[in-house]
């Protein structure tokens, strides 16, 4: 899945961010496409995160910032999402409710 790679994988990681304001101490930081219109992964290095994962390689990273380069950030996220948070879809039940009456009142009631 990466494509190239500064630094170590080995890292504890203490969450997952896609905005680099929300990005904590441990984080992996998630650098989408044009998400603000600029690079966040200097302003998420400098809030502690661990990791940077972007579509292209910077022509530099901050010191003992590891940069993982993928084809797809967006996949790399749901992916990385996935492990973090243990598999929470593989213990989600699906109900679907058609027809041309009462929809929305068996949708409530299966709400409550």
């Amino acid at each position: 899945m990466s494509l190239h790679l500064r630094g170590p994988l080995e890292r504890p990681i203490s969450g997952l961010a896609t905005d680099w304001r929300r990005v904590t101490p441990g984080a992996v930081f998630f650098e989408l496409p044009g998400a603000d219109g600029r690079s966040g992964g200097d302003a998420a290095a400098s809030r502690g995160a661990v990791a940077v994962v972007r579509s292209t390689l910077p022509a530099c990273a901050p010191r003992g910032l590891t940069v993982i380069q993928v084809a797809d950030v967006r996949v790399a996220l749901a992916r990385a999402a996935q492990r973090f948070f243990r598999f929470p879809d593989r213990s989600l039940g699906v109900v679907g409710v058609t027809g041309s009456h009462g929809k929305t009142t068996v949708a409530h009631l299966l709400k409550h």
